[in-house]
């Protein structure tokens, strides 16, 4: 089963896909590794590589391409990301973002969109793996 986690920064992306791999029991790929393991083959470091990247096209489709390689291979993965659920065909994939009304007040409550179902849901930051689940849950019951 690949899942797919992306959203907007700060909504706690990574920390959800980390647990979530964990809880699970199935590797977890974060987009920031492999360009940072990009930013090595290129004798860059992140920020000398963000800055070429930025004008290079050709960086965001190898990204894009490693990390379906990557899933694909896999077969089981949560693969975290913002664009992630864009091209890799994912069996759940997951878009937060933080509310806005409860961005000053630091409140961890965030909008999950599964985005297959058409769903959304607000959870607490500390719940989203659970959330996650039992979409999980759900899904299989529903083919």
């Amino acid at each position: 089963m690949i899942i797919t986690i992306g959203g907007s920064a700060g909504s706690g992306t990574t920390t959800a896909a980390k647990v979530l791999s964990e809880k699970l029991d199935i590797p977890y790929l974060s987009t920031g590794s492999i360009f940072r393991q990009m930013a090595k083959e290129h004798g860059m470091s992140v920020i000398e590589f963000n800055k070429f990247s930025e004008n290079n096209a050709d960086i965001d489709k190898e990204l894009d391409k490693r990390q379906a390689e990557i899933a694909y291979e896999s077969g089981n993965i949560v693969v975290e990301g913002r664009l992630s659920a864009y091209f890799i065909e994912a069996d759940l994939k997951i878009w937060m973002y933080v509310l806005k009304e409860f961005q000053k007040e630091n409140q961890n409550l965030l909008m999950l969109h599964v985005m297959k179902l058409k769903y959304e849901k607000k959870v607490k930051l500390q719940d989203t793996w659970k959330f996650i689940i039992l979409i999980l849950i759900i899904m299989k019951f529903m083919i």
